[in-house]
């Protein structure tokens, strides 16, 4: 669990191949580098695209965490949408990635090797949006072609469960 986020999906490492990394580790562990590359390169408003991962070595699964969102929005799988709200969310998602594109050209070689390689591979499957902010959820990884020739689930989606607190004032002279 990653403080202050939510997570959005999980997926199975087991089931994605191409996984670029940084040195010897998958990228998707090294998010802090990744980070402090986006926070060097890309506006503020922009930052949230790649989701943060959180890998589960017991199980060799990948949690994938976001920024909180409000209890009356619920992320949508861009696959999901169609007509005008899915125009809308890939002009959002154009433009996020141009913003990425543009901060990859202008950064150094080590912050643009880190960028490139987060960015090799952006399935729209793997797309949410959030209100009107697209986010990444697996990202740097493609899924495995032998592993998944058929129609199986590589994507894992999360019951969103809204928690309630509720009291009980037995008054005065109540007991409970």
């Amino acid at each position: 669990m990653i403080s202050g986020k939510r997570i959005l999906c999980y997926t199975e490492a087991a089931d994605f191949t191409g996984i670029q990394g940084i040195g010897n580790d998958p990228i998707y562990k090294r998010y802090g580098s990744v980070y402090s590359v986006l926070s060097r390169q890309i506006p503020e408003k922009y930052r949230s695209f790649l989701a943060e991962p959180e890998y589960i070595r017991a199980e060799d699964q990948i949690n994938w965490y976001t920024e909180l969102w409000p209890e009356e929005v619920c992320p949508v799988r861009l696959q999901d949408l169609s007509g005008v709200e899915r125009e809308n969310a890939s002009k959002l998602l154009q433009e996020t990635l141009a913003v990425y594109q543009n901060a990859c050209q202008s950064a150094s070689p080590e912050s643009a090797r880190i960028l490139s390689a987060a960015l090799k591979y952006v399935n729209e499957d793997f797309v949410f949006l959030i209100g009107d902010r697209p986010v990444l959820a697996v990202w740097g990884m493609t899924p495995d072609p032998v592993q998944h020739r058929g129609g199986g689930t590589i994507i894992h989606n999360v019951d969103y469960i809204n928690s309630y607190s509720i009291f009980f004032d037995p008054g005065e002279n109540g007991t409970l």
